[in-house]
Formats: structure tokens, C-alpha cells, sequence
């Protein structure tokens, strides 16, 4: 992928890579910027993750906040689909906690730039529901940027994705950061946000745990 062209954006190195995702940097030469493209991983391309990746783009494309990575496009090329967002320099939360807990007032600072982006987000109707600190990027100015809404929950989703997408029974998000009721596979809200944000104030805090 490195090297290639998908519309117009060229592709320069990969940032990142999840099972629900690859995330690259690539060039913008229209308007000559770096942006964040994300494709699906091989072998993961199907009528069910296409779905749940075009839920991704949606979720995005309701929200406008300083603190939430921006969507600027959403395509197909040459069979593959591809979400195109804002490119955010710095370090993830989670390397920033590798180091050691963080000072109370950096706690506080990023915790409240976090809580105001799920609140815009939950103001939108739109759950994140795998906050933790890998999905969190925090900008060398101290800005925290929540990124990788790839689980999220819309309020409209049941009139647009297939049951196997919304069936609360399915368990989704990520061990040690899942509300309760996340865990029991039933219908979740923004206070399951609420709680992961909880458990990652807590990893600030005291540094990273096994769990």
C-alpha cells in the first residue's frame, strides 16, 4: 500500500494497525496536507465490515469538536473502501502512561478535554464505546485528540445496518475499559463512555497495570 495512490491521496507510511483497521499517513496534493487514511485489513472485507466501517464514517461526519479527529471523505477505489481523516501528530495516551503516571494537572487537563469530546459526541447521538488511551492521541501542544470511533453506536443505526451490526448481545469494545453492561452484551449508552473514561483517568493516574 505504501507508495500507492487511492483517489488522490498518496500513501507515505502506516501509523497503525487494529482488527478493525489499517491506519496510514498519505499526502493530500490538492490541498497539500497530510491526512490519516484508514482501509480494512485483508481478510476482514466483507458485507458486515464494510457496514460497520461506513457506521465509522457516519459517526464522524456528525461531529465538529477540537478534541475528535475530523472525517474529511469517505470513498472506493479499485474495491477498496477507505475513510479519509485528519492527520494528528504526537504520541498516543497510552505511550504517555508507558512513562509513568502523569502529574495531577496533566490528569485533570487531558481528562477534561476528553470528557468534553464524548459529550459533543453523545450530543450527536453517537457512543464511542472503546474509548482507552491507545485511542487517544495527545498533540505535542498538550491536545487531546479522541480517534478510532470503529465501534461506534448512532443513534439511527438500527434503520441502516444489519442486525448482525445491531444485535446488543454482541459484546464489543475492549476488556478492562467495558461498562458492566457492555460486558452483558445489552444496549449500551453514553454512560459506558462515562465509564471507560473512568478507568482511563485511573491509568493516568497510577501508570500502566496488567489486567
Amino acid at each position: 500500500m505504501i507508495g500507492r495512490t487511492l483517489a488522490r491521496y498518496r500513501v507515505l507510511e502506516q501509523l497503525g494497525k487494529g482488527g478493525m483497521g489499517i491506519v496510514y499517513r498519505a499526502h493530500d496534493p490538492h490541498l497539500e496536507r497530510d491526512v490519516a487514511l484508514k482501509v480494512l485489513p485483508e481478510g476482514a472485507v466483507d458485507d458486515d465490515s464494510r457496514a460497520r466501517f461506513r457506521l465509522e464514517a457516519l459517526a464522524l461526519s456528525r461531529l465538529s469538536h477540537p478534541g475528535i479527529g475530523a472525517a474529511f471523505d469517505f470513498d472506493r477505489e479499485d474495491g477498496i473502501d477507505f475513510l479519509v481523516m485528519e492527520y494528528v501528530p504526537g504520541a498516543t495516551l497510552a505511550a504517555r502512561i508507558a512513562g509513568g503516571p502523569l502529574a495531577e494537572p496533566e490528569v485533570l487537563d487531558l481528562g477534561l478535554q476528553i470528557a468534553e469530546a464524548l459529550e459533543a459526541a453523545h450530543q450527536e447521538g453517537v457512543v464511542h464505546r472503546d474509548l482507552k488511551p491507545t485511542n487517544v492521541m495527545v498533540t505535542p501542544r498538550g491536545r487531546a485528540k479522541v480517534l478510532d470511533f470503529g465501534l461506534a453506536k448512532l443513534r439511527a443505526e438500527r434503520a441502516a445496518l444489519t442486525p448482525r451490526l445491531t444485535d446488543p448481545r454482541i459484546m464489543l469494545g475492549t476488556m478492562g475499559y467495558m461498562a458492566p453492561e457492555q460486558l452483558l452484551g445489552v444496549e449500551v449508552d453514553g454512560r459506558a463512555d462515562v465509564f471507560a473514561l473512568g478507568a482511563v483517568l485511573y491509568e493516568m493516574a497510577v501508570g500502566s497495570w496488567k489486567r
